[in-house]
């Protein structure tokens, strides 16, 4: 034992690391500009959230607007799932090897996520992503999926953010 400190080798110290501590809550009308402004919303729906209908369109209009969301769209509408080797896009050869848990709910496209149903959000959308739930306290890469995955799915998620995260001048900078 340390002389002057009360506290047993093993145990856990009673500070916790910035990863461990839960980001400050934001004033709603805060996160409602912010979501806005980057044109990300969050599914607030089973959290009984005010922007439920909002955040159904909003969402509807990204996968629309993404070529390979609207072709995941009608693969999984029809049922007609082809073959990998005639797709070439990487993305859409991911959601079709996970095709059975991926469905339409409400015209939305949702993955199954260890058993929670989440939106699909394209990848044009990564970077408001990013800046939504990274910027604000500088989120740990394995905290900020964490966070993500209470509201949305996004392909290929962990190593995109992970290179993002690595990429953060202020992390760097914290080392």
């Amino acid at each position: 034992s340390r002389s002057g400190s009360s506290t047993p080798r093993n145990s856990r110290a009673s500070t916790l690391t910035r990863d461990e501590m839960p980001p400050p809550p934001l004033p709603l009308n805060f996160v409602n500009h912010t979501m806005e402004e980057h044109g990300v919303i969050r599914a607030l729906d089973e959290a009984g959230g005010p922007s439920g209908n909002q955040s159904k369109v909003s969402i509807q209009s990204f996968q629309k607007k993404d070529k390979i969301l609207r072709k995941l769209f009608k693969i999984v509408q029809s049922g007609e799932i082809p073959p990998l080797a005639q797709e070439s896009d990487p993305e859409l050869n991911s959601y079709l090897k996970r095709i059975r848990k991926i469905k339409i709910k409400d015209n939305i496209l949702y993955r199954d996520f260890n058993g929670k149903d989440l939106p699909i959000l394209p990848i044009t959308e990564y970077t408001k992503v990013f800046e939504l739930y990274h910027l604000p306290s500088h989120l740990s890469p394995s905290k900020m999926i964490q966070n993500i995955l209470q509201s949305f799915y996004l392909y290929n998620m962990n190593r995109i953010l992970r290179l993002a995260v690595a990429n953060c001048d202020i992390c760097k900078k914290r080392g």
